[in-house]
């Protein structure tokens, strides 16, 4: 089989160069950072693309994809507020808002079609001995659906951004960007936006300095490797916003937002999921890398709706039932888990209103009953990628340890890490699922 496709980024490359532009003209001022020329970086990744017919210009193009949408990522984020705050009111929830039912954003124009890109099968599947032509270009057309409807509102995109550098002529006050660097338990702690006289700031950096001598003190005992490395941390302070992420690796350093961390344990738990993909897009070997993609692919099994229905009463609501399923049947509960947040092929008529009636209803129309899940699960988000599931599987042991993860994972992430990862199963194979237990975090 070739590896044909066309990249339909050159259809959109005039939205793509706009949004760059955006990018341009306020995130140098905004972060007091260097330079990156973004619609360089943008005509780059477009040329690359249209190149694509070995495996090493395949492989180029991942790999540049995937760093600079990381770098990307973190620029955007920084934005946020300000894109917000110089909308008028309620055009930007309206315009996020038509572009959602593309799978754009408003948050990540640029790294979401870069990190789609970089996540295009593998040269290696896709030519495999043992990969059916048909099973190859189901593979290669569902990636190709994805970017297409990423593609699809970046036009909107685009129009809106263009509509934001027309109306700011001038750079007006931006939010406090001052940085503070601190010592933290072996950490190198940049403080952005930081002001000793705000009480929440202060939380925020007590809640740190508490989470990461306890990181130190629980990862070097689980994955010592974690904490040799003394990755610098960003700790961000400039808006105390709870719309985004409270943690996000970087390409030399993890990102942390305090103010939307409420407890040491969901901290450390970040803190060390960070860690994590950072070791992993780093460190780790190519061969414990595919060791673990075989693995979780691997893993992949299915849940009949059907059954579900029957641990069910009718009469019963979704969340009062799936309580129960915590302690009776936590793999179970961890599938359901996945299922309810979109990280698995449950039809989305489902995934808006999970009832037991509704289920019952898209069953008896002749609905596939069959939801593809993890067999062996580590938590919900686990479920999004392979990438995710390596970091949920090594912060949860961290944080909670043996407890808080199935035994075969903990096998998993040994086999992965000979001699690297120190944590043993609290009990022996074979598991059943009475065995663990899953923490509230």
């Amino acid at each position: 089989m070739e590896c044909q496709f066309v990249m339909d980024l050159d259809r959109n490359k005039s939205a793509l160069r706009v949004a760059a532009r955006f990018l341009q003209a306020f995130t140098v001022p905004f972060t007091g950072k260097g330079v990156l020329n973004y619609q360089q970086e943008i005509d780059t990744v477009i040329t690359l693309s249209k190149q694509v017919q070995t495996q090493d210009e395949f492989d180029r193009l991942g790999k540049y994809c995937k760093d600079l949408s990381r770098r990307i990522r973190d620029s955007e984020e920084a934005l946020l507020p300000y894109l917000q705050d110089i909308a008028i009111k309620g055009e930007y929830k309206s315009v996020e808002k038509q572009i959602h039912s593309w799978g754009q954003s408003l948050r990540f124009p640029l790294s979401s079609i870069l990190s789609q890109v970089g996540n295009f099968p593998s040269w290696d599947l896709l030519h495999g001995e043992d990969m059916e032509p048909w099973r190859a270009k189901e593979i290669l057309w569902s990636w190709r659906d994805k970017l297409d409807k990423l593609n699809q509102g970046l036009p909107k995109v685009a129009e809106f951004l263009d509509k934001l550098i027309k109306r700011t002529k001038s750079i007006p006050q931006l939010p406090d960007r001052s940085e503070i660097v601190m010592h933290l338990s072996g950490f190198d702690a940049n403080l952005i936006g930081f002001d000793e006289n705000d009480p929440k700031h202060i939380r925020g950096l007590n809640l740190l300095k508490a989470s990461l001598k306890e990181y130190v003190s629980k990862a070097s005992k689980v994955m010592p490797d974690l904490v040799k490395r003394k990755v610098p941390i960003i700790a961000h302070f400039e808006t105390d916003s709870l719309f985004g992420p409270a943690g996000r690796v970087g390409t030399r350093e993890i990102n942390i937002w305090p103010l939307r961390l409420s407890t040491i344990d969901n901290t450390v738990h970040t803190i060390s999921h960070e860690m994590a993909h950072w070791f992993d897009f780093s460190i780790q070997s190519s061969a414990a890398r595919a060791f673990w993609s075989t693995a979780i692919k691997g893993d992949k099994g299915t849940l009949d709706l059907r059954d579900l229905l029957k641990k069910w009463s009718k009469s019963v609501p979704f969340y009062t039932f799936f309580s129960t399923l915590k302690e009776q049947d936590p793999v179970y509960y961890l599938q359901v888990d996945a299922m309810i947040n979109g990280y698995t092929n449950l039809p989305k008529t489902l995934l808006n209103n999970f009832e037991w009636e509704p289920i019952s209803e898209y069953l008896e129309g002749g609905g596939n009953p069959m939801v593809t899940v993890a067999m062996t699960p580590i938590t919900a988000y686990a479920s999004y990628s392979i990438d995710e599931a390596f970091a949920e599987a090594v912060s949860m042991a961290v944080t909670y340890g043996a407890r808080a993860v199935h035994p075969l994972v903990l096998q998993w992430l040994r086999t992965a890490l000979p001699g690297g990862f120190k944590l043993a199963s609290m009990v022996q194979q074979p598991v059943r699922a009475t065995d663990w237990e899953y923490p509230c975090r």
